[in-house]
């Protein structure tokens, strides 16, 4: 996913990732997420592994010491079971 925000570059921005109302750690579950800066105005969130629980609501906020802007995307995660010989997912 990726976050862009326009500012006034004299000032430092954060960009906080949240997932139903809950800010991702990204220090704690660097297993999954792994935030990077593109330029120094946009972010964007990598999931890697992507499991069922990671599926809803995630919201970017882009933060200044002045103001800051959220935008939001819906995730939805469907799982592939292994060993299924039904091209429709049936199994």
């Amino acid at each position: 996913m990726e976050c862009a925000a326009s500012y006034d570059p004299s000032v430092d921005i954060t960009f906080i990732w949240s997932l139903n109302g809950q800010d991702i750690d990204l220090h704690k579950d660097n297993t999954h997420y792994e935030s990077t800066l593109n330029g120094s105005s946009n972010a964007k969130l990598l999931i890697r592994n992507a499991q069922l629980k990671h599926a809803g609501s995630y919201t970017c906020t882009a933060k200044t010491q002045v103001d800051n802007t959220t935008a939001s995307a819906h995730l939805v995660v469907r799982v592939s079971w292994l060993g299924c010989s039904d091209s429709h997912g049936r199994c």
